[in-house]
């Protein structure tokens, strides 16, 4: 847990080798497969995606031997998210897809908001508007449900680059600020820095 909180953070050198530290000492497949989760969002946070596929493909390998669902989606969808960071979007719709389904299913909420967030991105990358707005919003309101602030900010920076895209420069400008101020709050230096730097990309001022 130290090591992905050092990842989300952006300390991503503490956070991959906190990880490998852990992954020599796991007791049993499924905290093998988690250190492989979290060690595959590390590296997918430092912008080394070849690397966090691999890592994050080992992790749902194993995982889909145990029987914990919930955190075997939370897996996937991280998955997805790498998949998306590499360009191949239609591994990461699938992935996400899955996940999304299985995670409706079962009522579990942060796995809900995990797969509609990359299914949102991969949309918006791809020019769907009207496909990224409705994911991006359900991902939003799953996220709000259970007070996941930090997966708020990001979504929220998500939404930005939507409404930039559609020409929404008011909207845009809200979501950035909404972002700082969960980022600010959160204590996540560079998250917030994230949010500075892309306000002027977008024609937004904070």
């Amino acid at each position: 847990m130290a090591g992905l909180s050092y990842a989300t953070r952006g300390d991503w050198t503490e956070g991959v080798e906190v990880c490998r530290r852990c992954h020599d000492l796991a007791p049993d497949p499924f905290e093998a497969a988690f250190v492989l989760a979290c060690l595959g969002k590390a590296y997918s946070e430092a912008g080394d995606v070849g690397r966090a596929v691999s890592t994050l493909e080992q992790g749902v390998q194993l995982a889909d031997k145990v029987r914990s669902l919930q955190w075997r989606e939370w897996f996937r969808t991280l998955l997805g998210e790498a998949y998306f960071l590499s360009g191949q979007m239609e591994k990461a719709r699938v992935v996400a897809g899955q996940a999304l389904g299985v995670c409706t299913g079962v009522g579990y909420s942060w796995g809900i908001g995990w797969s509609h967030q990359v299914l949102g991105r991969v949309a918006l990358a791809q020019g769907a508007l009207a496909e990224a707005e409705k994911h991006l919003g359900d991902a939003l309101c799953a996220f709000v449900s259970v007070k996941a602030r930090f997966e708020e900010g990001r979504t929220h920076l998500f939404l930005a680059s939507l409404d930039h895209a559609q020409g929404n420069r008011e909207a845009a400008q809200s979501h950035v600020m909404e972002a700082q101020s969960l980022f600010e709050a959160l204590r996540v230096p560079k998250y917030l820095a994230r949010a500075e730097e892309f306000a002027p990309e977008i024609g937004a001022r904070i």
